[in-house]
């Protein structure tokens, strides 16, 4: 169909035959009264105002504005090369003393599901700009779910019962920067298509009494609170109509994403693409003899993530990692001629002021400043207080790239993890006396890049870096990423990130591994499962699996972990498919604690199973039973086009335990 658009008198109507929008002039504001889904004739929208916005100077009261303070609205239409231009102004709103004038654009193309919306702002004299929450969607519709990209992935079925979240990004809660609500027949997806991944935050607060969900995307301007008379976002946010649930909302955000420069694949090692299980070591060189023995055990290509190597405790005194316990290099040589692959720890973020090196290295001149200009400060299980660094400065990015050399050069290591990169968020830095304007903008994203550029710049071919959790504005400088921080007590753990990135990243480890999960059993084997389905490298456990008492979760694990040393050609380089059908729907509850304290409870399908499409379009079905049951389904395959369908050999499949 063609493009079509109307005004009447304070109504807006413009579509393509596959959405279409409604805009109403009420009063003195704009709003959005429809969004529609032309395939299922729902209406998404439930109104309320398109933007809000926060100005005033850093350290002084702020007034945060919206459309209603308007003193006049006005609506527009032109067209541009077979494209609808909706324009919506906003005039004369009241900051202060000063007045601005607000302008929204919808870019409405002749096909398909997605718009286009930017927003500028403009006034007579300066203003100061401090956050801009656009767009702003009110929606509505039956049984909606929410989909969050934390971590693996979040679904929040019944979200109008869910509490409020404000996720950053980048970080573990907001690994890339979209959410999306559905419901029966029709769904909206809103994501910041922004190349530079600047700090965001995505925001999602339920209205129960309404029946409506709110969903925007709140963006922290560079210079921050600084005079100026103008402002454009520097990206267009989307917002797109789909059928379907997370799955189809993911691939919303993977068909642009794919363009994005920093999702182009990092290009590992040809051994860590070919590790099925990762062993966690703690200690000093006493440590090689455990992790040995649990290499053997389990048989398939392993690789150790070694904490507690150096002298300093553990979040402590960073950065002062230096000198290592002794023989630390000794036992790193001798796992590797038996075939392991060793990976350190080490900080990529934080730093100790109590540490000798932070008075000597004026280091904090190089730590990310408040607005008061007082450094960030944070506490973890060392009861430590220590300060969050701004990776732009010179002086930490030498730190850091020191480290990592010494690590690779003189301990010999195969790889080092950098901690917190893509799990902590990103923060607002006001130092003056830093190479970024004030505030907030790309400077997060920026100042790792390029830390993280001159780092793999002097990496020995077969070496390779690491980091916890998987935001995305590093994807093709970590070759894997550690993912254990998901939040079990929120909602249902869904695969977002590989249904977006396979087989362009590499993920390893699921969530942490408590002592109760393995005493309750359930817990630690409903966690292996999603890992193997789901396609993540497997473990991230200790060596005290192996205790007699834990026999049957050892096994389970040595199972999956054998299965998918045959399954590469999906796992490593296949594609995500939608999740397959099992028939029948039936569900076990599963307890455990969390890692940072709490019960959760889950509702689980006794067998988990996922679908991957390999280069040569055939399709392997995995599938696992992780309860102490037989388990009988019917896997529905509707929907698949596959070539043949790869099935496991009778020796690698997993039975019941």
């Amino acid at each position: 169909m063609a493009l079509w658009s109307r005004i009447s008198g304070d109504e807006l109507w413009a579509g393509n035959g596959e959405i279409g929008l409604e805009f109403v002039r009420r009063g003195r504001t704009i709003l959005l009264s429809g969004l529609v889904d032309e395939a299922s004739g729902q209406n998404l929208a439930a109104g309320g105002p398109l933007w809000e916005i926060e100005f005033g100077p850093r350290g002084r009261r702020r007034v945060v504005v919206d459309g209603s303070r308007a003193r006049r609205a006005e609506m527009r239409l032109l067209r541009r090369r077979g494209r609808l231009l909706i324009r919506l102004l906003w005039h004369d709103v009241p900051v202060g003393s000063r007045r601005v004038r607000v302008v929204a654009e919808v870019d409405l193309p002749a096909r398909g599901k997605a718009v286009e919306w930017r927003l500028s702002v403009r006034g007579q004299t300066a203003f100061r700009l401090w956050r801009i929450s656009f767009p702003r969607l009110v929606v509505t519709g039956d049984s909606m779910s929410v989909a969050l990209p934390a971590g693996w992935g979040l679904n929040l079925e019944n979200a109008l019962a869910a509490k409020p979240l404000r996720a950053t990004y980048p970080s573990v809660m907001g690994a890339m920067p979209w959410l999306a609500a559905y419901g029966e027949r029709a769904g909206v997806y809103l994501g910041a298509h922004d190349p530079a991944a600047g700090h965001k935050q995505l925001v999602f607060t339920p209205d129960p009494a309404a029946g409506t969900l709110s969903l925007e995307i709140v963006t922290f301007p560079a210079r921050t609170g600084e005079p100026r008379k103008a402002y454009r976002l520097p990206y267009p946010a989307a917002v797109e109509v789909f059928s379907g649930r997370w799955f189809e909302a993911a691939a919303c955000y993977r068909r642009w994403v794919r363009s994005a420069p920093y999702s182009r694949p990092a290009q590992p090692p040809r051994w860590l693409e070919e590790t099925d299980l990762w062993c966690l070591a703690s200690g000093g060189p006493e440590t090689a003899a455990s992790v040995r023995k649990f290499a053997e055990y389990f048989g398939v290509p392993t690789a150790v993530h070694w904490y507690n190597w150096h002298e300093i405790p553990f979040d402590t005194a960073y950065p002062e990692y230096f000198p290592t316990k002794p023989g630390f290099a000794a036992a790193v040589r001798d796992l590797q001629r038996d075939g392991l692959r060793v990976m350190p720890y080490i900080n990529g973020r934080l730093w100790d002021p109590a540490t000798k090196s932070w008075q000597e290295r004026d280091a904090k001149a190089a730590a990310a400043k408040n607005e008061k200009g007082k450094p960030y400060i944070e506490v973890y299980g060392s009861k430590v207080p220590l300060a969050v660094m701004c990776p732009t400065t010179s002086l930490w990015q030498r730190i850091v790239r020191r480290l990592v050399d010494r690590l690779v050069t003189e301990v010999g290591v195969d790889g080092v993890y950098i901690d917190q990169i893509s799990a902590a968020p990103a923060v607002l830095c006001f130092d003056p006396g830093h190479p970024h304007p004030p505030g907030g903008g790309d400077i997060w994203s920026r100042g790792y890049r390029t830390l993280l550029r001159r780092i793999r710049a002097g990496l020995p071919a077969g070496k390779m870096l690491t980091t916890e959790e998987c935001a995305d504005p590093w994807m093709d400088l970590f070759d894997a990423f550690l993912v254990v921080n998901t939040p079990a007590d929120l909602g249902e753990l869904v695969p977002l990130f590989p249904a977006v990135y396979a087989p362009h990243t590499i993920l390893f480890g699921f969530q942490y591994i408590v002592a109760d999960d393995l005493d309750r059993s359930l817990p630690f084997r409903a966690k292996m499962a999603r890992n193997f389905v789901w396609g993540g490298q497997l473990g991230w456990v200790g060596p005290h699996l192996l205790e007699p008492k834990y026999r049957r979760e050892a096994e389970y694990l040595r199972a999956l972990a054998r299965c998918r040393a045959g399954a590469h050609r999906y796992f490593v380089r296949g594609e995500m498919l939608p999740p397959p059908r099992l028939e029948p729907d039936r569900r076990v509850t599963v307890e455990g604690i969390g890692a940072w304290g709490g019960p959760y409870s889950q509702q689980l399908h006794p067998v988990q199973a996922a679908a991957w499409r390999g280069r040569d379009n055939s399709i392997g079905l995995a599938l696992t039973n992780f309860t102490d049951r037989t388990q009988r389904v019917t896997v529905s395959l509707a929907g698949y086009r596959p070539r043949r369908l790869s099935l496991p050999p009778r020796s690698a499949r997993v039975i019941p335990l």
